[in-house]
């Protein structure tokens, strides 16, 4: 997962932020998945979004 966080000057937070965005994805997934994460700060993001996400997924299927 790449989270990029809208940040000010100086922050440095943003980990923190994107803590909520891992939770979340662990608690879907379960055991099934786990994840690597980065954090990048920004000065803008487009649309003037707070958090954009970058997830890629590889799903397999259970059906034998």
């Amino acid at each position: 997962m790449d989270g990029h966080v809208n940040s000010a000057p100086g922050w440095t937070q943003q980990a923190a932020v994107l803590n909520g965005a891992s939770d979340l994805f662990a608690e879907i997934m379960t055991d099934k998945a786990s994840h690597a994460r980065t954090a990048f700060g920004h000065s803008e993001l487009p649309l003037n979004a707070a958090v954009e996400l970058v997830l890629i997924a590889v799903m397999k299927s259970e059906i034998h």
